[in-house]
């Protein structure tokens, strides 16, 4: 039983590592137009040189983005075929998992510098919209807001 269930997570682990061969890391980088994730800009009722800018503010920053999430996926692909080598020492894969993490934190860092300029050509009206939407949009339910069941009690095991 033990072996068959081995085995399962083994070959199970290895067909999720692998990504479609027609997009090398598409599991891990989100297909979005332009490169970009998408924003609900709807219903802010955005002038036309307002969505100029903001075209040519998306444009400039898929220029620079489509390399760090070249670079992430790159970084991702590493790490998880390493955690799948026995031969990989724990230091050698804290060391890929801080390269894997550096290059997604760069991806989000260029995703707030492309959100803090789009924010900078809106209107205060349109801002406040903005946030309105922001808080009545659908939350995830597996993480409602607010703060953290408490913890179930343990128990222990009956012989």
């Amino acid at each position: 039983m033990f072996t068959r269930t081995l085995l399962f997570l083994v070959l199970g682990a290895s067909l999720f590592a692998q990504a479609p061969a027609d997009r090398p890391g598409a599991r891990f980088q989100p297909q979005y137009e332009n490169g970009l994730p998408p924003m609900n800009l709807r219903g802010l009722e955005l002038t036309e040189a307002q969505k100029t800018q903001m075209k040519a503010i998306r444009e400039q920053h898929c220029a620079t983005l489509r390399p760090k999430l070249d670079a992430a996926g790159q970084a991702q692909r590493t790490l998880r075929g390493a955690m799948m080598d026995p031969a990989v020492s724990v230091e050698e894969l804290r060391k890929l998992h801080g390269t894997a993490s550096q290059a997604q934190l760069e991806v989000m860092l260029e995703h707030r510098a492309q959100f803090q300029e789009i924010l900078a050509l809106l209107t205060p009206e349109q801002k406040a919209k903005l946030e309105s939407m922001r808080k009545d949009r659908p939350r995830n339910p597996r993480f409602p807001p607010g703060p953290l069941p408490p913890a179930a009690p343990k128990q222990t095991p009956k012989l």
